[in-house]
């Protein structure tokens, strides 16, 4: 039955807020955030060599009639409509109950002891079920595991309208069969009572007459008849069933179908894991084997399929297909330099990317714990052309995707940034926000635990970028022609700035010099090339320009040693079409508008030439030239 105990008049009143984490931009719903924790906390309890997680939705005609679930909710209707509790949309009585199951095998199940109802003193006794069921911002995980802040079992009661769930545990240790139900509300009044309720209800059974501590019913009889009310599957088997109540609208089947194939496609395909959504009699189960067919019949988001693949060159790539570069001063914050790629590594790196063939890079790293001392890590970069692709890293902690790293992208550049190393996933894990989709600097696991942590975290951050602007800057010198289709490479999100393909002096070499005939330009097609001249630059068509008519968008400024040239142009530099420094157009090129540091060419036919000349001739130009369609750039212009 249920129990809710009043307030003491020494607690402070409590609203919980734990499931505010959950409602992030980078997490699309309910859906995804209880796909996203419910898992990670499975694969955080694995017992054996696969997890599988069934996740199965009964709503409409699956939902059960008002009249089935009356007596299980029959103490806890007045809560539910008690004013001020934090419902927004409370369960009608006698309306149809909709509800969510999520099951997992081959987990260890909530071990310790039922009865316990506060953390054991020792750090190294771990209760599981305590913190579940009694505990919030506490975990019984460590930095190797997923999570971190004790705060993932509550995607479970905001999935639910009325912020309840139950939860069924075979356990490893014992083999018990165990059943407690939770609500979370906010601190209420309830009709006919002068007393504040605490937030917290439970379902289960007295301890005793004497004291509020509810224990979990392990009478067989009990937990058959839930388990036959909520179509539970588990017999006994070990793990975790956990049935949410008239379940958040919201959540789908097709949206729990694409966060299971979006957020674990690499734990999936590596066998480690498989996950099962059931919705009356719709049903899919993800695999090694059927991950690429789901994906494909279900029409799961744009580049998924392009990413599963990649993905799984990342799981069957052997160490001899592995770039290994540099390892950066340990003695300083990481960063990035030409010196980290050795002209070998750029070789090997170049004649992939020639064979339009994935890459795989591994990038040493040193992670300087106060506590651990300095120790050796790593992570692996792997990367593929894509001219259908943002740009945008996908970054993976140990199998989740963190989904909001602030990271800087490589335009037409498919990549995955894998972190399975235990050194570098604990760092990156500490730093992690409770619904684990940024890596935070000045979060309270993090802050002041690691030397130069900041800075190594902004280093696996930028890493796809800045390998590839080195990529590009290192084929450069091998040729005086820049093609805008060659990688392009955008800064962070949060800077909203871009980063030209540009034209500058060779730098110096590193090493012996290599043969000019061994470092060329990708034999992918351009669009237009952009070339050094005497004086400055010009703009010619490539070896595959686009049907005209179109429109170039070309800016140039002055190259300066740090932060975005274009935008640190100054009228006192230069003015572009100024009789200083005039800008020519010939051939099928028409200037439409000169402005500043930026003009707009159309471009009606095949054969152009744009070019501008009088640039102080001991300064590099940094430039960039945008191929945009002719109408959309007209109404722009």
């Amino acid at each position: 039955m249920w129990y809710f105990r009043k307030k003491g008049p020494a607690e402070k009143i409590r609203n919980p807020i734990q499931g505010e984490f959950f409602s992030a931009e980078a997490i699309d719903g309910p859906s995804e955030a209880l796909v996203r924790e419910s898992i990670q906390n499975s694969l955080d309890a694995q017992a054996s060599d696969q997890v599988h997680v069934r996740i199965a939705l009964h709503s409409g005609e699956g939902a059960l009639p008002g009249s089935a679930v009356e007596a299980l909710f029959g103490a806890a209707w007045s809560h539910y409509h008690a004013k001020a509790n934090g419902l927004h949309a409370p369960p009608v009585r006698g309306s149809d109950c909709a509800f969510l199951v999520v099951e997992d095998f081959g987990t260890k199940g909530l071990t310790g002891d039922p009865t316990q109802g506060d953390p054991d003193p020792d750090p190294n006794v771990k209760n599981p079920f305590c913190l579940f069921f009694r505990a919030e911002g506490l975990s019984a995980k460590t930095g190797v595991e997923l999570g971190r802040w004790g705060v993932g079992k509550f995607v479970f009661a905001r999935s639910s309208m009325a912020s309840t769930h139950f939860g069924l545990t075979v356990r490893s240790d014992d083999g018990r069969r165990l059943l407690l139900g939770s609500v979370t509300l906010k601190a209420h009044y309830i009709d006919g009572e002068k007393s504040l309720f605490s937030p917290d209800g439970m379902y289960g059974r007295s301890a005793d007459k004497e004291s509020d501590f509810v224990l979990p019913i392990d009478d067989p009889a009990g937990i058959d008849e839930i388990c036959r009310l909520f179509r539970i599957t588990r017999t006994r088997e070990t793990g975790l069933s956990v049935v949410v109540p008239f379940v958040d609208p919201e959540i789908t089947y097709e949206r729990l179908l694409l966060a299971a194939a979006k957020d674990y496609f690499l734990p999936i395909l590596g066998g480690r894991l498989t996950v099962e959504v059931v919705a009356g009699d719709r049903s899919a189960r993800l695999t090694s084997d059927t991950l690429v067919d789901v994906v494909q019949k279900n029409a799961i988001g744009s580049g998924v399929p392009e990413l599963i693949s990649l993905a799984k060159f990342s799981l069957t790539a052997k160490s001899e297909d592995r770039v290994e570069i540099g390892m950066p001063d340990p003695k300083r914050a990481a960063a990035w330099s030409e010196e980290l790629v050795s002209d070998a590594a750029f070789e090997k790196l170049q004649e992939r990317i020639d064979a339009g063939a994935p890459v795989a890079v591994r990038c040493p790293v040193t992670v300087r714990s106060k506590r651990e001392g300095d120790v050796a890590s790593h992570f692996d970069l792997y990367l593929m052309r894509d001219k259908h692709c943002e740009g945008r890293p996908v970054f993976l902690r140990e199998g989740i995707v963190i989904s909001d790293v602030r990271s800087r992208r490589a335009r037409e550049v498919r990549s995955i940034v894998v972190i399975e190393d235990k050194p570098l996933a604990t760092m990156l894990g500490d730093s992690e926000n409770p619904a684990h989709t940024q890596w935070q600097r000045d979060g309270s696991n993090f802050r002041g635990k690691y030397t130069y942590g900041p800075g190594l975290i902004q280093y696996v951050a930028d890493s796809v970028g800045e390998l590839v602007a080195i990529l590009s800057r290192r084929n450069a010198e091998a040729d005086a022609s820049l093609t805008v289709d060659y990688f392009s490479i955008e800064p962070p999100d949060e800077l909203e700035e871009t980063e030209p393909s540009e034209v500058r002096e060779p730098k110096p070499k590193y090493g012996p010099e290599t043969p000019k005939d061994k470092l060329k330009i990708p034999a992918r097609p351009s669009r237009i090339v952009i070339q050094r001249e005497p004086g400055g630059f010009a703009v010619k068509p490539g070896s595959a320009p686009m049907p005209p008519p179109y429109l170039l968008d070309v800016r140039c400024a002055y190259d300066v040693r740090a932060g975005n040239p274009i935008r640190k142009w100054s009228s006192a530099d230069f003015m572009l079409g100024s009789s200083a420094v005039p800008l020519t157009c010939t051939g099928s090129a028409k200037v439409v508008e000169v402005r500043g540091n930026a003009a707009v060419i159309r471009i009606e036919g095949l054969d152009f030439d744009v070019s501008a000349k009088g640039f102080d001739a001991d300064r590099d130009i940094y430039v960039r030239a945008d191929v945009r369609e002719a109408r959309d750039a007209d109404q722009e212009t």
